[in-house]
């Protein structure tokens, strides 16, 4: 985690916006460390925020600003269709339930062609419709609000900087609680049994239609 802080910056901003969605930016700090990174890592972080928001946040959706003008083109290569389609279908959408209300990417490069095509293959047309791509960071200021937006992007609000070193003095004041959760392991033992009449009654924990005359 510590060399993820040190490639880039992922952080919540404090103050929701009028419709009580929570925004999420990401930026690329330093493209040398950055792409000595495992992704799986910097995906790790995001799932440790989501962690946070389940415990404190309450809101009625998520709103995500990209910030490109640091990425390069080995970076943007480690975004594989599998890691993407884990990050945002699985992990975000079946095992947090969180609400996807809109998504930014800014100052992205050339070669983000190359994502959009990634993006329309794997999700569904109603969630293409929020991934909106922007020339530079203007477009934030009407959307977002000039009072939530961080200093960094002509805000009112702390620097991403700042606000990065916020985060993980919250991650140690959960210290505990992450310790719990690196030792919570799956019990096979407990999970139920395969049933001997499945051809009748359908796989275990499921129910099979029945068609009558």
């Amino acid at each position: 985690m510590e060399k993820v802080k040190a490639s880039i910056f992922y952080v919540p901003l404090p103050k929701l916006t009028k419709e009580h969605y929570r925004v999420f930016f990401y930026k690329t700090r330093d493209i040398h460390v950055a792409e000595n990174v495992e992704v799986v890592n910097i995906l790790r972080l995001v799932i440790n925020v989501k962690e946070l928001q389940m415990i404190e946040d309450v809101t009625y959706g998520d709103v995500y600003v990209f910030d490109g003008k640091n990425s390069t083109l080995r970076l943007m290569l480690k975004v594989t269709p599998v890691l993407i389609y884990n990050a945002m279908i699985v992990i975000y959408k079946q095992v947090f339930s969180n609400r996807l209300k809109a998504v930014y990417i800014i100052n992205a490069p050339p070669y983000t062609e190359k994502l959009v095509a990634v993006l329309k293959s794997i999700l569904k047309p109603k969630l293409m419709e929020r991934i909106h791509f922007c020339e530079n960071s203007d477009v934030l200021v009407e959307k977002i609000g000039k009072e939530i937006l961080p200093v960094d992007y002509g805000g009112e609000g702390k620097s991403l900087k700042e606000l990065q070193e916020m985060l993980y003095q919250k991650f140690n004041d959960y210290d505990d609680y992450f310790t719990r959760l690196d030792t919570l392991r799956i019990n096979d033992d407990l999970k139920p049994q395969r049933l001997k009449n499945d051809e009748m009654f359908g796989p275990s924990g499921n129910f099979k239609k029945l068609e009558i005359d």
